[in-house]
């Protein structure tokens, strides 16, 4: 694979994951040279990758020592909204600011943009968006390795767009208009499941 087809966000991500899961030990360092050669990149592409991962709380940089991997805190929570009304994005914003950090998105090409800055616990994705519409979005997604837990928000349960996005992979349903407490409940059911356990 090309360094250009991977960018520095799904590297992030990658290895966000693997510190979440236990791979990597709290305080292990990363070998940038052995990454950029297991992702095909540049070593520039993982450099810029760890500090997504220091800025989101998964990773240390020590003066003379590299970087290392941060488990102990599980790092800064972050849950991306997608939806085209604005109204959407700050009541979502409003019930889960306080204990998550929160970006937001108005498109899906917005979206991607926020996906190659920083790995998410969990994404919120409207479906009937103008230009890139969600059930495309969630495709691009998938195809480029970012399997973070999505949450789709709706009116139309029964739609072709919802069909699209169920034959790539399994999601979290909520109707439109939804309630808060159920969507402040998909948040601690998904955004942060238990670490899988790593054979000894």
């Amino acid at each position: 694979m090309e360094s250009g087809d991977i960018r520095p966000g799904r590297v992030a991500h990658d290895l966000r994951r693997k510190i979440v899961g236990g791979i990597y030990s709290d305080g292990q360092r990363f070998a940038v040279r052995r990454l950029a050669t297991e992702y095909g990149v540049d070593v520039s592409i993982v450099r810029r990758a760890i500090d997504v991962l220091q800025r989101d709380g998964f990773a240390i940089r020590k003066a003379g020592a590299g970087a290392t991997a941060r488990r102990a805190n599980g790092g800064n929570r972050g849950i991306l909204i997608v939806d085209d009304e604005q109204a959407i994005r700050e009541l979502v914003s409003r019930a889960l600011g306080g204990e998550w950090d929160v970006m937001t998105a108005g498109s899906g090409e917005e979206a991607l943009e926020r996906l190659d800055e920083r790995a998410f616990s969990l994404v919120f994705l409207d479906l009937a968006m103008p230009g890139m519409d969600g059930a495309e979005l969630f495709h691009t997604m998938r195809a480029r390795g970012l399997d973070c837990p999505v949450a789709i928000l709706t009116a139309y349960p029964n739609s072709a767009r919802l069909a699209r996005v169920l034959e790539s992979g399994p999601v979290v349903l909520l109707l439109k208009p939804f309630d808060l407490e159920e969507l402040r409940e998909s948040v601690r059911r998904f955004a942060n499941p238990p670490a899988p356990r790593v054979p000894r």
